[in-house]
C-alpha cells in the first residue's frame, strides 16, 4: 500500500463512530425477574425447604436492585441523596427485623429520620422503584427467615405480596 492510500485509509477509519464496552454490564432484568418468581413459587407452592438458600437468592436480587438504583440516581440527578442513602444502609435494611420493615422502610421512618422524604418520590418512577428493588427482596428475605424460625404461613403470604409488588416496579426500570 502507497503512503496516500495508507494515510486516506486512516482518515476514513479516524472518522468512524468509535464503539466501546461500557464500563459496567446493566443489570439483567430477565435475571432478576427469574429470581424473584422462583420465589414467588416457593412460596405460593409452601415448597420452602431450604429457607437460607432462598433468603440468600432474595439478597442476590436485592444486590441487582442496588445496581438498578446507581443506573437510576445517575438518570434521575434529583433523586440522588436518597438513593445514596438507601445504598449505604444495604446492610442495616438487610438485618432489619420482619417485625420492622413496614415502619422503617415502607412506611418511611427511616428515611425520615435522616431527612428523606420517601412519599416525594414518583412511586411509578425509576428512582422509587430501583429502591423497591432492594426493600421488597429484603423484605421477602426478613420473611424467609422468620418462616424459618416458626413456620407461620403468614410468613408466605408477606412474600408472595413483597414480590408481586417489586415485579409491579420493574417495568419501570
Amino acid at each position: 500500500m502507497d503512503r496516500r492510500a495508507f494515510v486516506l485509509a486512516a482518515a476514513s477509519l479516524a472518522s468512524l463512530p468509535v464503539f466501546t464496552a461500557p464500563a459496567f454490564a446493566a443489570v439483567d432484568k430477565g435475571a432478576y425477574e427469574a429470581l424473584i418468581k422462583e420465589v414467588i413459587q416457593a412460596a405460593v407452592s409452601k415448597s420452602v425447604k431450604d429457607p437460607d438458600a432462598l433468603a440468600a437468592k432474595m439478597e442476590s436480587a436485592a444486590k441487582m436492585g442496588v445496581e438498578f438504583s446507581k443506573a437510576a440516581a445517575t438518570a434521575e440527578p434529583a433523586n440522588k441523596a436518597i438513593i445514596e442513602f438507601v445504598l449505604a444502609n444495604f446492610d442495616k435494611i438487610k438485618n432489619t427485623p420482619l417485625a420492622d420493615f413496614e415502619e422503617q422502610w415502607h412506611d418511611g421512618a427511616a428515611y425520615k429520620a435522616a431527612g428523606h422524604d420517601f412519599s416525594k418520590l414518583d412511586q411509578a418512577g425509576k428512582s422509587a422503584s430501583a429502591i423497591d428493588a432492594i426493600i421488597h427482596p429484603l423484605t421477602a428475605r426478613a420473611a424467609l427467615l422468620a418462616y424459618k424460625a416458626d413456620k407461620k404461613d403468614e410468613h408466605l403470604k408477606t412474600i408472595v405480596t413483597e414480590l408481586e409488588e417489586v415485579l409491579g416496579h420493574l417495568k419501570h426500570l
